[in-house]
């Protein structure tokens, strides 16, 4: 191996004082192949001037401020070795680091070896990284409870391709969150002692900020868990493993004085395994542990050391979100609107709660429990801090049940009576709960619509002809709409969904523009990516091949407009004989009805119904996506989330006009075309025609543009900082 070409990726932010000092020990490497590669991320001091007087000795970059993990696995991209080695900017390799790093990998066959090194303070102190000998036999748990430094390997990059490379979402724990990853992917690890780099401390630096990084253990614990399930590699010991680490962020993060989410992290320690991670307790905690739950054994245990956690001051004590679901903990949209945000945020330093008043139903049929256990595995993907659960009463005996009480209880209990902190409402029914709180307790009610109830209840239950009302139902219409301007005039903020409905807000309920923050119904584009091997692998299952796709993804209510979403699927045919149907649809054997009473050939059709996870693989699978909707108020202030699914799955969209801002966006940015409602087949053909010439002509670019437009202006990445700016507002009024 003493050929093999090594690429040096080194991340790049502020690190003037050190960086040439770095690079400078990646050129002094006595394997003569190697490649340095420096990628400068948004530096504001001299950090890139430093950089380029290296001039052709190195290749760099510099891109928009994105933290180290989007710059690695930005160097990962420009990297041309078959091994990469990484280095951070603060940081030294010794001269051998690499050549003696490839005699191992070649004499013992690891896929990844590791060495030892030093760790140098700011006083000048030294000290030995690990001891001589360790045992990795099984690399989970070693990597669980053995930092390893992101300098210590050196790793081939297929293997770091393999788990996808760093988690762009994480400001912090990437290294621990790179190798768990690869432990859990069967990968072999091997340590020899060699000290072959030094690490230096910069007081502020990243590797620095010990409290955030206890906050986020959790969300790198949680996806390997699932992992080795997944792979049918949980092991008892794994299981013991990955329940201690979660059980020992619990204890950390109590320290802290955030009971509500250390609760939630032994609550998924014991979920991991069965003794629930007491091992990290001595045997008489055990026993108080036992009898008197975490909270108390921990404070216990800090009185008898002569510290009082509840004292200690850090970064986690900042204002707690609890993000309020009323009613609607099932919905698909959940995952999307909530937990995806939520969770990025929780990973950015806030804390974040989900709280859920569920149907009193729901936690007594089997069906829906079942329901639920699905429901919270899908969000606990995206979001690994607390998940509590109220129960809400039937709508009959609300009167007699106050929720609003029930929830003053919860906080009374979880977060203090004084505490101040911000309710985020999803829905006006919520936000009535979070005003009935506020009126006992120091809490911001933020009213997130998603949607006018008003306008949904006519659609929902009287149908295409809720249009002359009878006088009992007008009422309830009127009721409903006077209820969400109260609910809008009473929050502390409101979040609306679209211009379409901020426009609605102010003009009809009056509620002053400056309260309202438009953030639409966000994309993870990390997750919604057209990725070629899942299209590739979605088609052959359904035989796909050589068929032009048009997929449908929704309900298949009266207002989705199922029926003309067939229609347009004939007109599309007539200019594509080899189109195919894929219908993503919630009631697959009314679907299959519908497409039968329309001719549709079964050949010419396939109908699925799949849950949120799965959604990017098929989406990667089609070729034009369809969105069908009525010309009502419902969805002229609408914003499906589909539509921003479509984009960055890189799906141009045949789209009815009046829905929501996409109607026009569509037209402005040429991101598919606009059909006319109630139109004849015909009239269909002849205006897909033009654009699927043009598509046909320029797929690629019309497919890229679908991808930037998603991401610059409808991802949480575009939207996520309107969030903890507005937080930030409310608590400083």
């Amino acid at each position: 191996m003493t050929g093999s070409l090594v690429s040096i990726v080194i991340p790049c932010f502020n690190a003037e004082p050190y960086i040439a000092r770095a690079i400078r020990s990646a050129l002094e490497q006595t394997h003569s192949e190697v490649e340095i590669i420096v990628v400068d991320d948004g530096s504001t001091d001299g950090s890139l001037q430093v950089i380029q007087s290296f001039g052709q000795a190195i290749r760099f970059e510099a891109v928009p401020h994105g933290g180290a993990a989007a710059a690695r696995n930005r160097g990962l991209v420009m990297a041309a070795g078959e091994l990469v080695q990484f280095l951070d900017a603060d940081d030294i390799l010794y001269p051998e680091k690499i050549r003696l790093s490839l005699e191992q990998l070649g004499q013992t066959g690891a896929d990844i070896v590791f060495c030892n090194g030093d760790k140098h303070s700011e006083e000048g102190g030294c000290e030995r990284r690990f001891p001589e000998s360790l045992d990795v036999s099984d690399p989970v748990p070693f990597t669980l409870f053995n930092h390893i430094p992101i300098q210590a390997p050196l790793h081939w990059r297929k293997n770091i391709e393999l788990v996808h490379g760093f988690r762009e979402d994480l400001c912090c724990c990437q290294d621990l969150q790179l190798h768990l990853d690869l432990a859990c992917a069967g990968l072999k690890f091997h340590y020899f002692p060699a000290r072959l780099y030094g690490i230096h401390r910069m007081r502020g630096s990243i590797s620095a900020e010990d409290a955030r990084r206890l906050d986020l253990q959790a969300d790198v614990l949680w996806p390997a868990y699932r992992e080795l399930q997944r792979r049918g590699q949980l092991t008892d010991s794994r299981a013991r493993a990955l329940a201690e680490k979660m059980a020992e962020t619990a204890r950390h993060t109590l320290r802290l004085g955030n009971t509500l989410e250390a609760r939630a992290y032994f609550r998924q320690a014991r979920s991991m395994h069965r003794e629930g991670g007491l091992g990290v307790y001595s045997r008489s905690a055990r026993l108080s542990y036992h009898l008197l739950g975490p909270t108390w054994t921990e404070r216990a245990i800090q009185r008898r050391r002569g510290r009082s956690a509840s004292r200690h001051q850090g970064p986690a004590r900042r204002t707690p979100i609890v993000y309020l679901v009323h009613r609607d903990g099932l919905s698909p949209i959940t995952p999307s609107v909530a937990a995806i945000p939520m969770g990025k945020l929780r990973r950015g330093g806030r804390r974040v709660s989900l709280l859920f008043f569920a149907p009193i139903g729901e936690g007594l049929r089997p069906s829906l429990k079942q329901r639920w256990r699905e429901a919270e595995a899908q969000i606990s993907r995206d979001f690994t801090g607390p998940l509590n659960k109220l129960w809400s009463p039937p709508s009959r005996f609300r009167a007699a049940w106050d929720e609003g009480a029930t929830l003053s209880g919860w906080i009374r209990r979880n977060l203090g009576p004084r505490q101040p902190l911000i309710l985020h409402c999803q829905s006006p029914m919520a936000t009535r709960i979070g005003l009935e709180a506020r009126r006992r307790l120091p809490v911001k009610v933020i009213n997130y619509v998603l949607g006018l109830m008003y306008a949904e209840f006519r659609e929902n239950t009287l149908g295409p002809s809720a249009h002359g009302l009878p006088g009992e139902m007008e009422g309830e219409t009127r009721r409903l709409y006077d209820f969400e301007m109260e609910m809008a005039l009473e929050a502390d903020a409101v979040i609306s969904i679209s211009d379409a409905m901020t426009r609605f807000l102010t003009d009809r309920f009056r509620v002053p523009s400056d309260r309202i923050t438009m953030i639409p119904c966000c994309v993870d584009t990390r997750r919604f990516t057209g990725d070629p091997a899942r299209r590739k692998q979605i088609r052959d299952e359904l035989g796909l091949q050589d068929r032009f796709v048009l997929v449908f993804c929704g309900g298949i209510r009266w207002w989705q407009l199922p029926e003309q979403g067939i229609l347009v699927f004939k007109a599309l045919k007539q200019i594509r004989p080899n189109a195919h149907y894929l219908a993503l649809a919630a009631d697959p054997p009314r679907m299959l009805a519908m497409l039968r009473a329309a001719g549709v050939a079964e050949r010419d059709a396939t109908v699925r119904r799949v849950t949120h996870a799965e959604m990017p693989g098929y989406l990667a699978a089609a070729d034009l996506g369809l969105m069908t909707r009525t010309n009502s108020i419902a969805s002229i202030v609408s914003s499906p989330i589909k539509f921003s699914e479509y984009l960055a799955s890189g799906l141009p969209v045949i789209i009815h006009p009046n829905i929501g801002d996409y109607s026009e966006l569509v037209q402005k940015e040429v991101l598919g075309v606009v059909v006319p409602h109630e139109a004849d087949e015909q009239t269909l053909s002849s205006c897909l025609e033009p654009f699927l010439a043009s598509y046909t002509a320029s797929a690629d670019l019309l497919q890229a543009r679908c991808r930037v437009v998603a991401r610059e202006q409808l991802s949480w990445d575009a939207h996520l900082h309107k969030l903890p700016a507005l937080y930030d507002r409310l608590m400083s009024l």
